[in-house]
């Protein structure tokens, strides 16, 4: 057995720094070797920057690399269907950027290659290593709220209209595969099906509100979970200023509020108030590392990665539901 996993990442944009950053700091497990990305001028400066690691311009070189095990795709949401299939038909495994993919027919094609390779495909939501992520999942499972009535998530960001159009594909259908939820309320939602569990029924609304994009920066959805909860969803790129993401959790028991980046209000009988982050830590650095070494660390040992494939896709299955439903105007069942 390998005593290190060897990682190629694919696509040196934003992204791609705190990938690196997760694998350098977990040196007993994995190492980064190759990247790739299509502009040649990119690709050698993040290579530079990460040991002078293998840089490639093409998909198939960079797969080629000699002793590859894994990537790790940071490139747009659209792209990541034919990218992890590659890799799979070559025997190689996949860490990928939420979301998973945007569409039924590139997560059925992962689903596919992976079934017949053998391989690991796994998605990136770093808040489920998050302490008090862990400990309110917990506190709902448990019973310690009792039964559950209600779960929310909010996620009210500002975008500015520059951030749409510095790159072409974002705010798209096509490649974005939505707005304000495809892109930045995945993780809010993901937090709270992973905290409330699974979702039974949707409705939702969404529009344009004040950018000039063809998807929807401004969502509503009502939600119904899987142990009776209700549930409300917000999601949006519309609002000034930013808010931190909040998630509100209420059972007969007890309630549980998580603020990113603030401490919680925990009120949970008999259960102590897990400790917050320190001032030094940066969370979202610290989950990417967190959630990197688990990836690796399932490689080597042949176990099932904290998010794989199927947790991953159904956080985007479920997106597709509540867009299908803020489309027709009609309540989507997914039970």
């Amino acid at each position: 057995m390998k005593d290190k996993v060897r990682c190629g990442l694919v696509g040196c944009g934003v992204i791609a720094g705190t990938h690196a950053e997760a694998v350098h700091q977990n040196p007993d497990v994995a190492e980064l070797v190759a990247c790739f990305d299509t502009v040649e001028e990119r690709a050698k400066e993040f290579a530079g920057k990460n040991g002078d690691i293998a840089a490639y311009t093409t998909l198939e070189d960079m797969l080629a690399h000699p002793g590859l095990d894994a990537i790790l795709v940071c490139v747009p949401s659209g792209l990541h269907a034919p990218i992890v299939v590659a890799a799979a038909d070559k025997g190689i495994h996949s860490l990928v950027e939420k979301p998973l993919d945007i569409s039924k027919d590139g997560l059925d094609a992962m689903e596919r290659a992976a079934g017949k390779t053998g391989v690991t495909i796994a998605g990136v939501f770093q808040r489920r290593t998050w302490e008090n992520v862990i400990a309110a999942r917990e506190a709902v499972q448990s019973g310690a709220l009792g039964k559950m009535a209600l779960g929310m998530a909010e996620m009210k960001a500002f975008r500015s209209q520059a951030y749409y159009d510095n790159d072409a594909w974002r705010g798209t259908w096509a490649i974005d595969g939505g707005g304000a939820l495809m892109n930045q309320g995945i993780h809010a939602l993901d937090m709270l099906i992973f905290m409330m569990g699974r979702v039974t029924s949707v409705t939702a609304q969404m529009d344009a509100r004040t950018h000039n994009i063809e998807v929807e920066d401004t969502l509503t959805a009502l939600l119904k979970f899987e142990n009776g909860a209700l549930g409300t969803l917000v999601a949006a790129t519309s609002i000034t200023p930013d808010y931190p993401i909040k998630h509100d959790l209420h059972g007969e028991k007890g309630s549980i509020t998580i603020i990113e980046r603030q401490p919680i209000q925990w009120n949970v009988p008999d259960v102590p108030e897990p400790a917050p982050f320190a001032e030094d830590i940066n969370p979202y650095q610290i989950g990417h590392t967190r959630l990197l070494r688990d990836f690796a660390e399932a490689l080597l040992t042949g176990r099932e990665p904290l998010v794989p494939l199927k947790e991953a896709r159904y956080s985007v299955d479920l997106i597709l539901a509540i867009y299908e439903s803020a489309r027709t105007g009609k309540a989507v069942n997914l039970a």
